[in-house]
């Protein structure tokens, strides 16, 4: 895996989702945005952005509609895959203010910009490739 499939794959599937580059939302102000962390609670916990809830998209709907937006929601995973099928169901149940975080979590990491934790939980072997090594989160055994 890599970045140029990633961008292919977003420009494909994603092409009228709205979103934004981690570059771009670093800039704004997050604590006037709600923050949804659709990744697994595993990977949440390793990493995560400052003031993001996790949430699992069977539950998106409910927990977007239990906090309150002013700006938007800002939606993310691991590379912008999961986050971006989470907008567009958002959407269809309007909810239209919903962006995709652009290369999510790994690319906010890869890029230095602060978060909760100083690695990153890989999602799979698969797509670890997409993380600076130094920011892969190894288990360790007990």
């Amino acid at each position: 895996m890599n970045w140029a499939v990633i961008d292919d794959m977003m420009a494909k599937e994603f092409a009228t989702t709205p979103s934004i580059t981690t570059l771009e939302f670093a800039k704004l102000d997050s604590s006037r945005w709600l923050i949804l962390d659709v990744r697994a609670p595993e990977e949440f916990a390793v990493s995560h952005l400052h003031a993001a809830i996790n949430t699992t998209p069977e539950r998106l709907l409910a927990t977007s509609q239990a906090y309150p937006i002013r700006d938007g929601v800002l939606i993310y995973c691991s590379a912008g895959v999961r986050s971006g099928r989470a907008v567009q169901s958002l959407a269809r149940h309007g909810i239209t203010d919903g962006l995709n975080l652009i290369g999510g979590l790994f690319d906010w990491a890869n890029q230095g910009l602060p978060m909760v934790g100083d690695q990153v939980h890989p999602f799979s072997s698969k797509w670890q490739s997409l993380l600076k090594p130094h920011l892969i989160w190894v288990q360790t055994r007990k």
